[in-house]
């Protein structure tokens, strides 16, 4: 039996195990394959990569947030928009002013896990940390890395952690993202110990 004469739910079930990157040249294979409704497939594989990232996770909030927002696109430009979006290293002034961050100071620079770690807001140019006047921030990028640059302070390397949320530290300080609802994993830099769920603090 040829090939393309198989039916589509078997061809598609033999698909379903592929990654994402073999059903991409499966889908090149020829007009059949090309043409061959693989959308559920693609939005399989978006649920399972992105569990593990809680900014993009299919809940019900971002399901409605796609659907607003990216509603021109099949599963598979979605999978694409969001490898994009979840690995740049380039935040915006909205993206820091709309998220949750956390503070703590390296061990080195006076940290003591769970005693120092505090919330911060970046507001209107400015940023808000318990026991410290308002102090303003700008970003900006050298030789294609973006910096945090806060008043007098050493620059500050905005960049990406595994599970896509953002870390800006220099040799003193660092500031992770969080969403509101999430557990805080990061452990690193004097967070060890640390234990964040839905915005409590405890060691």
């Amino acid at each position: 039996m040829p090939f393309s004469d198989l039916p589509d739910t078997l061809v598609k079930n033999v698909a379903s195990f592929l990654p994402p990157r073999d059903l991409c040249r499966f889908e090149m294979v020829d007009r059949w394959t090309h043409q061959l409704d693989t959308d559920e497939l693609w939005k399989t594989i978006c649920e399972n990569r992105w569990k593990q990232w809680p900014r993009y996770r299919l809940t019900p909030e971002q399901l409605e947030w796609i659907r607003e927002n990216l509603p021109s696109m099949n599963w598979k430009r979605r999978f694409v928009w969001v490898e994009d979006d979840a690995t740049r290293t380039r935040i915006t002034w909205e993206e820091m002013e709309a998220h949750t961050w956390y503070f703590n100071f390296t061990p080195e620079a006076g940290g003591r896990g769970s005693d120092t770690l505090q919330t911060c807001r970046f507001s209107q140019g400015f940023l808000f940390l318990s026991q410290y006047l308002p102090m303003p921030y700008r970003l900006e990028v050298v030789d294609g890395v973006q910096y945090l640059r806060i008043y007098h302070f050493p620059p500050h390397r905005v960049d990406r952690l595994p599970n896509a949320e953002w870390l800006i530290t220099n040799i003193n300080v660092t500031f992770v993202s969080c969403g509101e609802n999430e557990a805080l994993a990061f452990r690193e830099r004097g967070f060890q110990g640390n234990h964040v769920e839905r915005g409590h603090i405890t060691t």
